[in-house]
C-alpha cells in the first residue's frame, strides 16, 4: 500500500485530491495545517508527501525543510 500525505488547508481541494488519487493500492491522508502534517508524518512516514505552499500556520517550504531534517 502506497501511503500519501497531502497537506492542504482547503477541505474541498483536499477532498478532491483524495477522491481522485485514492484507490485499492493508494491511501491518502489530508492534513489541514503544516503542524498536523508534520505530526502525522512523525507517527509513520509516508511514501509521498504533497504540500500546499500557503498554509495557515507555516509555509509549505518550511514543512518540506522540516521533513528533510
Amino acid at each position: 500500500m502506497v501511503r500519501i500525505l497531502y497537506i492542504e488547508d482547503d477541505p474541498s481541494i483536499g477532498g478532491l485530491f483524495a477522491t481522485v488519487v485514492e484507490n485499492s493500492t493508494r491511501r491518502v491522508d489530508v492534513a489541514p495545517t503544516g503542524a498536523e502534517g508534520l505530526r502525522l508524518f512523525s507517527l509513520e512516514p509516508y511514501d509521498i508527501v504533497a504540500v500546499d505552499y500557503g498554509l495557515p500556520d507555516i509555509t509549505g517550504l518550511e514543512v518540506c525543510q522540516e521533513l528533510l531534517e
